[in-house]
């Protein structure tokens, strides 16, 4: 409505008579319900309002592994390889091990996934709260890992042993990994060990006193230094 009074004023009087609403573009991650059974996995999605669903759904099973321990490895961890700069010599560096344990599986853990959903689509009112005034049509479904295309009628692979089984870094020559006084060199970290493989070029650059670093039990010839590789190893 505008009108004006003959006094050199004017107005504007106006409504909106429908819903709006605005959601940040974050608000469209959204966090699923569900609950996990011996043999069934129960998820609800839901859009916020005036947003339907989209996209793929990405669902994360944590899994309780009771299977025996593997055999325990020990890793070595060094501290205060230099001062100022200067590499300490061997004897007085810090040195003590880590136990590294994990479980001992030796199969992928597979599962035979079959799925039904129920779908709910809104045909109209769809600016309507509550959603009591709207209609909508369920749409249910049921699919069986044997007819399952997407899957290729394959079991689901949950999770494979060697991605449990963590790597590990050793300093070797050849087929001889280095010990450090009698323990081998073995690292959690490449950076670990690449850290350790510069200390020793490092006491090799400077002429300094090579002790406690071993190959064979003999201790390491500073010309083996250019020979020595940091090697990866899958548990």
């Amino acid at each position: 409505m505008t009108g004006s009074a003959g006094l050199g004023l004017r107005g504007t009087v106006g409504h909106q008579n429908n819903y709006e609403t605005s959601t940040e573009l974050l608000a469209r991650r959204l966090e699923l319900t569900g609950a996990l059974e011996k043999k069934e996995l129960k998820i609800r999605q839901e859009g916020g309002v005036l947003i339907d669903l989209s996209g793929n759904v990405q669902v994360t099973v944590e899994l309780l592994i009771e299977d025996d321990w593997a055999a325990p490895v020990a890793l070595c961890k060094f501290s205060n390889l230099y001062t100022n700069a200067v590499p300490v010599l061997p004897k007085d560096i810090e040195f003590k091990l880590k136990t590294l344990i994990y479980p001992d599986i030796k199969k992928d853990i597979i599962a035979t996934l079959d799925y039904s959903f129920l779908y709910r689509q809104i045909i109209s009112g769809h600016r309507h709260l509550p959603e009591a005034r709207q209609k909508i049509k369920l749409n249910h479904g049921f699919v069986k890992n044997a007819e399952n295309l997407k899957l290729k009628k394959a079991p689901v692979t949950l999770l494979k042993a060697q991605d449990i089984k963590p790597k590990i870094y050793e300093l070797k020559i050849g087929d001889q990994i280095l010990s450090f006084d009698n323990t081998a060199l073995k690292f959690e970290t490449v950076d670990e060990a690449t850290a350790f493989l510069r200390y020793i070029g490092d006491l090799v650059l400077k002429n300094m006193v090579i002790s406690k670093i071993n190959l064979n039990g003999n201790t390491l010839a500073a010309s083996s230094y250019e020979a020595i590789k940091i090697s990866t190893v899958q548990l």
